[in-house]
């Protein structure tokens, strides 16, 4: 399960600089300024409580950036430590202007130091190739309004897919999800994969009898569908969902046009 759990965007590194800029450029004055505040209070009590917030912050931008989900982490520190550089801004701004002055340098010294890193990053991706912009949207709110209209209305069924959509089809509609990137729920996401990876008819249908799962939904060449195609046999599920040939036990089901949004699914209830 941890090959699968690794694919998790969570659990993915940074890897750009804009990227970084985005969600852990504050670092770049939170730590110069969490130093200069250990200098001030070399000898004084605040220094230990100093040194444990530039630690904190040095830890977790390092592993944020090999895995962003310590982003977070990273980020509470980052603005405890900005919230005093801005306080000392404001003291320093107030004591020497006055009037407008005063209010035109107090908001371009607090948006800099706040969020000025983060729009650097936003702007450069947002003026670089957006990768992926030819990718299926795979929108799951519309998919969701489909799924709780007849014949799905007030049924409980459960649905393979993607451990990317797992979450919001559990949020959005009654329905069950064999995979999520869910540390307890490892055996559903690798049952997952068997299923649509699977090239032997039989071990698939077998499986499916024994997860009792009713539906199954890909959106072929997304990014979220994307472990289920790498190093797949030929022939597999997947493979066979996404050419248009599904085995008899699977039926294409028809959706409306503007909620399929690349998405397709099929019942797999003649399996069980």
């Amino acid at each position: 399960a941890l090959e699968y759990f690794q694919l998790a965007a969570e659990n993915a590194s940074i890897g750009s600089l804009p990227r970084f800029m985005l969600y852990l450029g504050g670092a770049l004055f939170a730590l110069p300024w969490a130093l200069w505040r250990l200098r001030e209070e070399w000898g004084n009590g605040g220094f230990w409580a100093w040194s444990l917030a530039a630690a904190a912050v040095a830890v977790h931008v390092a592993l944020a950036a090999a895995w962003v989900r310590w982003g977070v982490y990273a980020g509470i520190f980052i603005s405890v430590i900005l919230g005093d550089a801005i306080a000392r801004a404001d003291r320093l701004i107030s004591s020497r202007l006055s009037g407008a002055a005063r209010s035109f340098v107090m908001v371009a010294a607090i948006s800099t130091l706040a969020i000025g890193p983060a729009a650097v990053g936003i702007a450069t991706m947002a003026a670089g190739p957006q990768k992926g912009a030819d990718r299926p949207v795979c929108d799951m709110r519309a998919m969701a309004g489909f799924l709780n209209s007849p014949p799905w209305r007030g049924q409980s069924l459960i649905i393979a897919a993607s451990a990317d959509f797992g979450p919001q089809i559990l949020y959005r509609t009654p329905h069950r999800v064999l995979a999520t990137f869910h540390h307890r729920n490892g055996e559903g996401l690798v049952d997952s994969v068997k299923i649509l990876k699977g090239g032997d008819g039989a071990s698939v249908k077998a499986l499916i009898r024994k997860r009792h799962v009713d539906l199954v939904l890909i959106c072929p060449g997304s990014v979220s569908d994307s472990y289920f195609v790498k190093d797949a046999p030929p022939g597999s599920l997947y493979e066979r969902l996404e050419s248009g040939d599904p085995p008899p036990w699977a039926s294409q089901v028809s959706l409306p046009e503007n909620p399929e949004s690349g998405f397709r699914l099929f019942d797999v209830s003649q399996a069980r």
